[in-house]
C-alpha cells in the first residue's frame, strides 16, 4: 500500500488540481491526505470530480469551512478484508498554544490503540530538532528558509507487524511543501545474514540446541499450561508439582536466552534484566534494520532507484570509481612548519611508543558491557573476555 500526505497550499488553482491528479497516477497512491486545500464546502464536489472517479472522500469541512484536510482513498483492507492499520493525518496550527490540543489528542489516541499498528503523518508545523530548520520561511535569497515540518511517525506495534518503513520526501512541485510518500506491506530481506556470536552460546557451542528459540518458548509455555491445568483439578499430586517446577525453569531459561539475544541485536543497554522487554527489543531490532537498510537511492542525475539489485550495483560502481581513482600528485607536509609549532616533550613522545600490556588489554575488555552487539567479525565482547582474559567478575 502506498500512502501519501501533501500540503498543497490551496487546491482552487486548476494547475494544482492537474498536478495533483498526475501525481496520484504516476505514484500509484492508494491513500492521500491533501492538507490546506482552502476549498469551501460548496466547491468540494467540483474539485473532486476533476481528480477523477473511483475515490472515497472524507473532508473536515464541519470543523473548518475551508476544509484543511481531505482524505482520499481506495480500499483500506487486505485480501482477507481485514483492516491493515490505523492512520492519523495531521495538520498542525501555527502557534504553540493552538497546537496543545493536537498533542493532547494524539496522546489520547495512543492510549486507545496500544496494541494496534498506528501511523501518524502530516504537516505538524513544528520541527523535531533544531537542525530541521535551516532558517525561516520560504522565499528568495537569504529569506528562503527550508524547514522539515512534514513528518511521518509510527508506533512500536507498527514496527513489529510491518517492520521496515522508508519515507520518500519528493520535490514540492508547485507547492512549497514536499509530499511524503511511503510504502508498506512488503518487508522482505535481501541477502544473507552475517554470523553473530551471542552470549547464550557460551553455555555450549552446540548450535542445534539453541535453534528456534521462539518455538521452544511456545512449547515450554504449552507444557507448563497443561501441567498447571492438571494441578487445578489435582492440586496435591506430587509428580505434577515436580513437573510444574521443571517446566517453569525451562520456560525461564528460554525467555532469558531470547532477551539476551534481543538485547545484543537492538544495542539497548539501559533496561534492567527481567523486565520482560521482548516487545520493546523486537521493535528496537526492527528499527535498527530500518536504519541500516537502503530502500531507495537517487543518482547524480536525480533519478530514483528502488530495485534492490540496481541499488547494489550503483553502490558497487561508486566505490569502484572512488577506490580505483589514483591521484597524480600527493602533497607532503611541510616539516619546518610542523616543527615550528607546539611539540610534545621527549618523555611524552616516548610514552606513546610504550608497548601495550596485557593488563591494559584486560582492563579495557572488562570495562565493556557484556551486552554490546557483536562487531564486524561477528564475535562480541564476552567471547573475547572468555577466550583472552579467562574468568572475570
Amino acid at each position: 500500500m502506498i500512502i501519501c500526505s501533501w500540503n498543497v497550499r490551496g487546491l482552487i488553482d486548476p494547475n494544482k488540481t492537474r498536478e495533483l491528479k498526475s501525481f496520484l497516477s504516476v505514484n500509484k497512491v492508494d491513500v492521500i491526505a491533501i492538507l490546506e486545500t482552502r476549498v469551501r464546502e460548496n466547491n468540494n464536489s467540483k474539485i473532486q470530480q476533476k481528480l477523477g472517479g473511483g475515490w472515497n472522500w472524507h473532508c473536515n469541512s464541519s470543523c473548518n469551512p475551508r476544509g484543511r484536510i481531505w482524505l482520499v482513498h481506495g480500499e483500506l483492507v487486505d485480501s482477507k478484508g481485514v483492516s491493515m492499520c490505523l492512520i492519523t493525518f495531521v495538520y498542525g496550527l501555527h502557534t504553540v498554544e493552538t497546537r496543545k490540543a493536537l498533542w493532547s489528542a494524539l496522546s489520547g489516541i495512543a492510549d486507545m490503540v496500544p496494541s494496534s499498528p498506528w501511523l501518524v503523518l502530516g504537516d505538524f508545523n513544528a520541527v523535531l530538532a533544531s537542525h530541521d530548520r535551516t532558517n525561516g520561511t520560504s522565499g528568495l535569497g537569504d529569506s528562503r528558509v527550508p524547514s522539515r515540518i512534514d513528518i511521518a511517525l509510527e508506533n512500536g506495534c507498527w514496527m513489529l507487524k510491518y517492520g521496515h518503513l522508508a519515507v520518500d520526501y519528493l520535490n514540492p512541485s508547485i507547492s512549497d511543501h514536499s509530499p511524503l510518500l511511503l510504502k508498506f506491506g512488503d518487508d522482505h530481506r535481501e541477502g544473507g545474514r552475517p554470523f553473530k556470536f551471542f552470549n547464550f552460546l557460551l553455555k555450549t557451542l552446540h548450535k542445534e540446541e539453541f535453534a528456534g528459540i521462539s518455538m521452544r518458548i511456545q512449547k515450554a509455555q504449552q507444557e507448563l499450561e497443561e501441567v498447571q491445568s492438571q494441578l487445578g483439578t489435582d492440586p496435591t499430586n506430587f509428580l505434577l508439582q515436580v513437573d510444574e517446577k521443571v517446566y517453569t525453569e525451562k520456560l525461564r531459561k528460554w525467555l532469558s536466552v531470547e532477551e539476551s539475544a534481543l538485547k545484543q541485536k537492538s544495542r539497548i543497554q539501559w533496561l534492567a534484566d527481567g523486565d520482560s522487554n521482548s516487545k520493546f527489543f523486537y521493535a528496537s531490532v526492527k528499527q535498527r534494520r530500518n536504519v541500516n537498510r537502503i530502500s531507495l537511492l537517487y543518482t547524480d542525475q536525480g533519478h530514483k532507484i528502488v530495485d534492490p539489485g540496481e541499488i547494489t550495483l550503483k553502490i558497487q560502481k561508486f566505490y569502484v570509481t572512488l577506490l580505483g581513482t589514483s591521484a597524480t600528485h600527493l602533497s607532503k607536509p611541510d616539516l619546518p612548519t610542523l616543527r615550528s609549532g607546539s611539540r610534545l616533550s621527549r618523555d611524552a613522545t616516548l610514552s606513546l611508543c610504550v608497548p601495550v600490556t596485557n593488563a591494559e588489554i584486560d582492563m579495557a575488555l572488562k570495562s565493556i558491557d557484556d551486552n554490546k552487539a557483536p562487531g564486524l567479525d561477528g564475535f562480541n565482547v564476552v567471547f573475547f573476555k572468555k577466550a583472552c582474559v579467562g574468568e572475570y567478575s
